[in-house]
């Protein structure tokens, strides 16, 4: 695939594989798409308290088979994006294709020895509104986001995001957020507004986001309710906002 409709990812000679690289002082780390290797890694940390506690959609316990679903349903999603890129390229489109979504997702550390390890995720698609209380008023606002042509400046988008404990508090999110805000979302999805929640009390997460420039808009008291396998009750959410400004 041509560099142009690929940019502004770069692609691992070896493997084939695209990436993208976080600037310095994270230079080490880069995010790519999903794979099915990953499955024992994710098992082990959304079975980690330190992790799921703060994620609202993983079941407890998560096992093997939810992994694989996973695996397979983000991957079969990356592979569509890349093979759209293609298609754009074998008709000789000289524009950038535009995209609902981001082809790497998967967030790895690149050891010495050039080997990478898998230390967390960084997810983007359109916003469902779980943010909003009231269930009609989010209904149709998703449906109207939903509706939108890709490309649609009005669009709104959201962002799911965690790391392996063994790296937090090294400011590698925030890192990662602006990388994939910068690199991707605004030039090759056209991205103007996203929307994005973390758990009332979960200020590490809300500082990641505030960092790379959100806007911390209101707390929604009781605004989810957990319905997965092995959790129960409600979350309160803090709900940021980060809008495109031209300059």
């Amino acid at each position: 695939m041509s560099s142009s409709q690929l940019h502004p990812l770069q692609v691992n000679v070896e493997t084939g594989e695209p990436y993208l690289r976080l600037p310095a002082p994270h230079q080490n780390v880069i995010i790519t798409p999903i794979r099915f290797a990953d499955e024992a890694a994710i098992v082990q940390y959304m079975n980690d308290p330190r992790v799921y506690e703060n994620l609202s959609s993983i079941p407890q316990p998560y096992t093997r088979e939810n992994a694989q679903e996973w695996v397979k349903r983000v991957k079969a999603r990356s592979d569509e994006l890349l093979q759209e890129l293609k298609r754009s390229d074998e008709h000789a489109d000289r524009r950038a294709k535009a995209l609902d979504g981001c082809p790497v997702m998967t967030i790895r550390e690149v050891q010495e020895d050039g080997q990478d390890i898998f230390i967390g995720d960084l997810s983007v698609l359109r916003s469902a509104f779980v943010e909003v209380a009231d269930p009609e008023e989010r209904a149709r606002l998703s449906r109207e986001n939903k509706a939108r042509a890709v490309g649609d400046p009005e669009i709104v988008f959201t962002m799911g995001d965690y790391l392996i404990p063994s790296h937090h508090g090294r400011g590698i999110m925030t890192a990662a957020v602006r990388t994939l805000m910068n690199e991707w979302m605004i030039p090759r999805m056209n991205c103007h507004k996203i929307l994005v929640n973390a758990k009332k009390g979960n200020l590490a997460s809300r500082r990641v986001f505030e960092k790379a420039g959100f806007r911390f808009m209101d707390t929604v008291e009781d605004a989810l309710e957990l319905t997965v396998p092995g959790r129960a009750g409600k979350w309160s959410l803090d709900v940021l906002e980060w809008k495109y400004e031209r300059l």
